[in-house]
C-alpha cells in the first residue's frame, strides 16, 4: 500500500516544543488520519512498531505519536535533510508489513573523537538506542545527544540484513576511527647525528677492518 504525504522536518511542527527530543531519533509524527488508515485496512496483520519506507529511497522511519490536526510527516531534522526536497513537497512511501529481522551485529563510525569521552559510552548508547532508536540502516548517518553536543555516527555495516531492528535485541556493536582521527606524529630516536667524511686511506681501511659484519655466525631462528 502507497501513501502520499507532504513531508517537513520537525521544527515546521507548531506543536515543536514538545517534540524537539525526537530530533536524536528514528521516529516522526504523523497524521492520526494515516494511522486510521492503515489499522483499518491491515490491523489483525500489523506488526508493531510500524515501518514505513520511502519509495526508492534506502530512508525508513517510524513514528512516535500521531497528531489529529496535521496532515504532513514531520521527520526528525537529519533525516529530512538526506532527502533533498523542500519542505511540504509530497512523497510516496510504502508500510512495511513484515517485521524487521533482529540485528546481531552492527559497525559504527563516530564524525568526532570526543565520542570516545563519553563515560562508559557502549553503556550510553545502548541507553540511547533504546529511548530513540528502533531500527538501523546500512550507509545512513544516525545522530545521539550528549550534553548541549549532538554526536553524528555512520552506520557502516549492519547484519543479518541492511536494515535491522534493535529492538529487544543481543547487538554486538564495534566502531571504527573517528572521521577526525588523526594518526600520531612517528615518535623520533633520541641521540646525536654523526656526519664525518674519511679522506686518509689508512684511515679507510682501519674504519673498513673494525666496522665489517662477520656473517658466518648468523644463525636463522
Amino acid at each position: 500500500m502507497e501513501y502520499d504525504y507532504r513531508i517537513y522536518p520537525l521544527t515546521h511542527l507548531y506543536c515543536y516544543e514538545v517534540y524537539k527530543f525526537l530530533e536524536n531519533s528514528s521516529k516522526s509524527i504523523v497524521p492520526h488520519t494515516l494511522i486510521n488508515d492503515i489499522t483499518n485496512k491491515f490491523d489483525d496483520e500489523l506488526v508493531f512498531p510500524l515501518y514505513y519506507k520511502f519509495k526508492e529511497l534506502n530512508t525508513i522511519f517510524t513514528y512516535y505519536e500521531s497528531v489529529i490536526d496535521i496532515d504532513g510527516i514531520y521527520l526528525p531534522t537529519y533525516i529530512f535533510n538526506t532527502l533533498n526536497i523542500e519542505p511540504g513537497e509530497i512523497l510516496t512511501f510504502n508500510l512495511i508489513k513484515e517485521s524487521l529481522p533482529k540485528g546481531t551485529k552492527c559497525i559504527l563510525q563516530p564524525h568526532t573523537s570526543n565520542f570516545y569521552d563519553i563515560h562508559d559510552y557502549r553503556n550510553y548508547l545502548e541507553k540511547t538506542f533504546s529511548e530513540n532508536y528502533t531500527l538501523l540502516s546500512e550507509q545512513t548517518t544516525i545522530q545521539i545527544p550528549y550534553f548541549d553536543d549532538i554526536i553524528k555516527l555512520n552506520v557502516i555495516k549492519t547484519e543479518p540484513e541492511s536494515n535491522i531492528s534493535i529492538i529487544d535485541t543481543d547487538l554486538e556493536v564495534s566502531f571504527e576511527k573517528a572521521l577526525d582521527y588523526v594518526e600520531p606524529p612517528p615518535l623520533k630516536k633520541k641521540g646525536i647525528g654523526l656526519n664525518f667524511s674519511i679522506n686518509n686511506q689508512a684511515a679507510k681501511e682501519y674504519y673498513n677492518k673494525h666496522n665489517s659484519i662477520n656473517t658466518t655466525n648468523i644463525i636463522d631462528l
